[in-house]
């Protein structure tokens, strides 16, 4: 007899099947333990991205919030909100500052 996490890994999804309690609670921990695995660590990593604040970024091209207002219009350097204030991603600064050739 296959368990539930086995059948619905095989690809198979036109059955009908009887579930047993302890069934139904070994699939929820396979799930959890799948979604530790391989969800977390994405979600961290993109969590940890350093963020820049705006006069970091003006400072770092010499331009000013208007040349950053227009990046962001026209998604040359696109800014991230967190709560009222504006950052951007350290990576995208630094895509661009390569783009451009600055250092």
């Amino acid at each position: 007899m296959l368990d539930i996490a086995t059948l619905v890994e095989s690809g198979i999804n036109d059955f009908n099947i009887t579930v047993k309690y302890s069934d139904l609670v070994s699939l929820g921990d396979h799930l959890v333990e799948r979604i530790i695995k391989e969800v977390v660590p994405v979600a961290a990593e993109k969590d940890s991205e350093k963020l820049l604040t705006k006069s970091e970024v003006m400072e770092k091209f010499g331009v000013c919030h208007t040349t950053l207002w227009n990046w962001a219009r026209t998604k040359v350097l696109i800014p991230v909100k967190v709560g009222r204030k504006i950052h951007y991603r350290l990576s995208d600064v630094q895509k661009l500052l390569d783009r451009r050739g600055i250092t």
